[in-house]
């Protein structure tokens, strides 16, 4: 027999909590003075207040569940035959919209997040101690998922277990870097966890390629393209060296010449510039840990098509050093400032984008706007990759500022120091799995 009674006590102290923790949550901010804190206090203050906030995020996708759990439970209509296919529960994603003020797909994408967690039980854990956002809750699931999907007629080639370490090896890796660095890691871990499927998902992807155009105001009009990152990255290459190939004085910015370099190309105007896309294989040709440089990891397909391209496709075979994973440059110290080509090479291919915390820009090229820079200003530091790193131009001109400070650390790991004497470590690419020590 319920005891009815038992209930109510019990909901209206939960509700009291609730309540409670609101306005704990509103005392302690007010009596937060910010003008009166010190520097590394008020970076110390940011840093909580996301945690605080990573953690409120999950304990909301947490209710979320439970309501959809209820609704579940309490059902006692079917909608079958009514207005079609549908289940009670179907419809909480609508109350949450309404509760949240927010769209129905927002309030999707966030029930959708807090199942995904609950499928994911470490990536949940993290999500809960505030270490992971729901975005990187997203970003692990997502990448994850195709190991535990049939592909066609492909067998089983991923046990839970090796699922389950990839899994709590990426909540690791989450928690020291940003979702644009998380995702790439994961993509390469899964090609090779996986190849056979990996190349069958990109096959069919392939057949959702289109472009798409939205016009807009002002005679102007959006111009949208999902196409093989491949060609993308071959595309992005010819409008960067567009760009670099104006004059001096040219007025126009760097996205106006790309946009006007790109419709002289195609509307025949101007002939395409010549780009070759490099591929850096750890080993030799027909290896899995294979990198297409400013796209990440690419199956053993991919490589082979490649290769097939005659002049459009330089490739590098390269050592990686077993213990980290990282390139080993084949160019030792030089006795001059500016780096040789192939120091210059070694460098942007074992950084492969620029290594301030949390920056992407791609190093490949010197067109990329992406420096080969001196960590100790030549000639008290010398020209060798011990003392070089990628920095792209805006990273470049803050160390020089002087705000932030950078030291190498050996093996190519830069320790970052903020304004405060907070330190960043980051990594070069790691092309292989490390070998445990």
């Amino acid at each position: 027999m319920i005891n009815h009674e038992s209930t109510a006590v019990d909901a209206e102290a939960g509700a009291g909590a609730v309540r409670a923790l609101a306005h704990e949550v509103d005392q302690l901010l007010a009596g937060v003075t910010l003008a009166s804190l010190d520097d590394d206090s008020l970076r110390e203050l940011v840093v909580q207040s996301e945690r605080a906030a990573q953690m409120l995020q999950a304990v909301q996708g947490r209710a979320m569940i439970e309501m959809v759990d209820r609704t579940e439970r309490e059902a006692t209509v079917d909608l079958r035959g009514s207005f079609g296919d549908g289940h009670p529960q179907d419809f909480v994603v609508d109350g949450i919209a309404v509760l949240l003020r927010c769209t129905k797909s927002s309030a999707n994408l966030r029930l959708s997040t807090a199942c995904q967690a609950t499928q994911l039980p470490s990536a949940g854990r993290a999500w809960r101690a505030g270490h992971l956002d729901a975005s990187k809750v997203r970003t692990i699931a997502e990448g994850v998922t195709p190991l535990m999907a049939q592909v066609g007629d492909l067998p089983e080639f991923v046990d839970a277990e090796r699922v389950d370490q990839l899994i709590n090896a990426a909540v690791a890796y989450a928690t020291e870097h940003t979702v644009g660095q998380l995702r790439p890691w994961l993509a390469r871990r899964v090609i090779r966890l996986c190849p056979e499927a990996a190349e069958l998902r990109r096959q069919r992807a392939m057949a959702d390629r289109r472009v798409v155009i939205t016009p807009g105001s002002d005679g102007m009009s959006e111009l949208w393209a999902l196409l093989p990152s491949v060609q993308a990255r071959q595309i992005q290459q010819m409008l960067s060296a567009v760009a670099h190939s104006a004059a001096a004085d040219d007025p126009r910015t760097a996205d106006q010449r790309r946009v006007d370099g790109m419709l002289e190309i195609l509307l025949g105007e101007r002939e395409a510039p010549p780009v070759a896309m490099t591929v850096v294989v750890a080993g030799d040709a027909s290896a899995i840990s294979a990198e297409l440089a400013g796209v990440s990891a690419i199956t053993a397909e991919q490589v082979a098509e490649l290769l097939a391209q005659a002049g459009t496709v330089r490739t590098r075979v390269i050592p990686c050093d077993a213990t980290t994973g990282y390139l080993v440059p084949s160019v030792a110290v030089e006795a001059r400032y500016r780096p040789s080509g192939q120091l210059d090479q070694d460098v942007r291919a074992r950084d492969v984008t620029c290594r301030f915390p949390g920056c992407r820009r791609a190093a490949q090229g010197s067109a990329s706007g992406v420096d080969v820079d001196h960590t100790v200003p030549w000639p008290s530091g010398n020209t060798g990759p011990d003392n070089l790193a990628c920095l792209c131009r805006r990273h470049h001109r803050l160390k020089h500022i002087g705000t932030w400070s950078l030291e190498q650390r050996g093996d190519g790991v830069l320790r970052w120091a903020g304004p405060t004497g907070r330190t960043y470590e980051t990594t070069p690419w790691e092309y292989t799995d490390p070998v445990p020590t």
